[in-house]
């Protein structure tokens, strides 16, 4: 019932159509929201142990209590569907989620997403980061955020898409939440037990270069730009080289010769600023001249050309859109004239046995690229947060400042400097000494 009706949402501009499937969810929001608290409120006042609900349960509660956090509007549904208690309950069930199997797991990811965007409009009082007594019999006091978190931490070793679900929610989890300064504890802790989960699972597979490697590595970017020296820490004892050897598969992904490197604005951006970071504590180190420092150099200018390579893109794209509406108007009194006839012609010809099979043929071939892809070419705009505003220029001009000083002419490509300075020639004064003689 929840899917058909999300999938008969009307569009935007349909303000009747609009108003009143909104009415129709609200009345759907409310049922669930009753079952729910039927299933795990009241049998947690009425029963001794554990409440919560059986790990064959936990998908299909989960996409239920998605619904139910979507549909809320103001404050007042929030305390009448008892969001926040029946979020409680389901974070306590996930939180030691052992039964992994990929069609039972992804409702889960996704009502994570819709807890912390819930959170962000609604949790006025941070009730998310408050600690709270679990129900389940060997549970020990948390808040939500740190059992959704153990879940995703748990998750990051499981099977392919599972880690790359789970390394997108490291960004939604560290990035969105309204973290006070009271919670920056928790907020520590998480990045801790991510950061180390994410490099030990990228240790099991880094023999070969492979498609979880930007996930992974950018799951531990978002780590390292939160808490720097922490992290530093967490990796090397993982393994005694583990910043380098993390600071130097991030610079290869970052490079245009990597595949599936990085693609869209979101993940160049983290890794700019990451980079950039660890350039500066490369330098602090004194280690200028170090291969790790050139390469990590070398992809922070690929990463900044790329960058504002995406971002023209997308400013053609939305010129593109404005003047694709200007078509759209001129010629849409045109189609009105013609869509009689034209559904004349399509109640005269049926789909014939062999075109339905083509196409069905055609849609499945699609579906299975759609899965491959999840797991190994996925594009995913990741959550930054505050890190979103940060200006790139301003972070990356001290660095091109300093880079004279800290490699020696011809440390680079020719045609790499050359790109540069066609693409930002504001850096021209600092790429002279680099060209070879």
């Amino acid at each position: 019932m929840v899917q058909a009706w999300e999938s008969s949402a009307p569009d935007e501009n349909k303000t009747p159509e609009k108003r009143f499937w909104q009415s129709g969810q609200s009345a759907i929001a409310q049922t669930i929201s009753l079952l729910l608290q039927k299933a795990w409120l009241l049998q947690a006042d009425n029963m001794e142990g554990s409440a919560l609900p059986p790990p064959s349960c936990v998908n299909d509660a989960s996409v239920l209590l998605e619904f139910v956090m979507s549909s809320v509007t103001c404050m007042e549904e929030t305390a009448n569907l008892k969001v926040f208690e029946l979020v409680a309950t389901w974070a306590d069930a996930i939180a030691n989620w052992d039964s992994w199997e990929e069609m039972e797991d992804q409702g889960v990811f996704n009502t994570i997403k819709e807890a912390v965007n819930f959170h962000q409009r609604f949790d006025l009082d941070g009730l998310f980061l408050k600690t709270l007594p679990s129900q389940s019999e060997n549970g020990s006091q948390s808040s939500v955020i740190g059992r959704v978190s153990n879940f995703v931490t748990r998750a990051i070793a499981a099977y392919p898409s599972a880690t790359w679900r789970a390394c997108s929610c490291v960004h939604t989890l560290l990035h969105a939440p309204k973290f006070s300064l009271g919670a920056q504890d928790t907020r520590k802790t998480i990045s801790e037990s991510f950061a180390q989960a994410a490099f030990s699972r990228f240790k099991s597979v880094s023999d070969s270069p492979a498609g979880l490697w930007k996930p992974l590595l950018l799951a531990i970017s978002s780590c390292y730009i939160c808490y720097p020296d922490a992290i530093e820490q967490v990796l090397n004892n993982v393994d005694g080289n583990g910043f380098a050897i993390w600071a130097s598969a991030l610079a290869q992904v970052s490079s245009s010769l990597f595949n599936p490197g990085l693609s869209s604005e979101s993940e160049i951006k983290l890794a700019v600023l990451t980079l950039s970071t660890v350039i500066n504590h490369l330098v602090s180190l004194s280690t200028g001249g170090t291969k790790l420092l050139q390469d990590c150099y070398a992809s922070l200018m690929e990463s900044c050309i790329q960058l504002k390579e995406v971002q023209d893109d997308g400013d053609n794209d939305d010129d593109d859109d404005g003047a694709e509406d200007v078509d759209d108007n001129d010629e849409e009194e045109d189609t009105e004239d013609d869509d009689e006839d034209s559904d004349d012609d399509d109640d005269a010809r049926e789909e014939t046995e062999e075109e339905f099979l083509e196409r069905y043929a055609l849609a499945a071939a699609a579906g299975e690229s759609v899965e491959e892809g999840d797991i190994d070419e996925e594009t995913q705009d990741i959550e930054l947060g505050s890190l979103d505003d940060v200006d790139i220029q301003q972070v990356v001009i001290p660095l091109m400042q300093k880079l004279p000083a800290l490699q020696p002419a011809g440390a680079f490509p020719d045609s790499l400097v050359e790109r540069i300075a066609e693409t930002f020639p504001e850096y021209e004064q600092f790429l002279q000494a680099l060209r070879r003689a």
